[in-house]
């Protein structure tokens, strides 16, 4: 349980603060603030866009008929959200860097999310449950 409530939120952790080291990278002003709401906001409209919209998607792009894959269309769907979003919270720069932090964004949440679920076990036995946080856990 604890993996399904935190993973999306330290992966939104994980990515702003990816995003902040990579201003040698890609010569961004974005603060800290707003790379954290980036990320946040970009995970949790993936959570709740992408089982409406990836359904859609299949019928009308035909890579993803071919394929039959819902991976790759919900892929599609992240990164596009990822893309929308930067172009949203990020008013004041460029279109090139909007498009580089979105991708690295996107990336490094990716990696995350999968990497993530095989090291908290690993990490102990601490159980984060909404019961246990509630104080409803017997």
């Amino acid at each position: 349980m604890a993996v399904d409530i935190f993973t999306p939120l330290i992966s939104s952790v994980v990515a702003a603060i990816a995003i902040m080291l990579s201003s040698e990278l890609i010569e961004h002003n974005l603060e800290f603030k707003h790379a954290i709401f980036l990320a946040l906001a970009a995970n949790i409209a993936t959570f709740f866009a992408t089982p409406f919209v990836a359904p859609m998607l299949t019928s009308y792009i035909p890579y993803v008929v071919l394929t039959s894959d819902m991976t790759t269309t919900t892929l599609l769907v992240d990164l596009a959200l990822w893309i929308i979003l930067a172009f949203v919270i990020m008013t004041d720069s460029l279109t090139e860097e909007k498009i580089k932090i979105a991708l690295y964004g996107f990336v490094v949440t990716t990696i995350v999310m999968l990497i993530l679920p095989y090291i908290l076990p690993v990490l102990g036995p601490i159980n984060f449950s909404i019961a246990n946080i509630s104080g409803l856990a017997g």
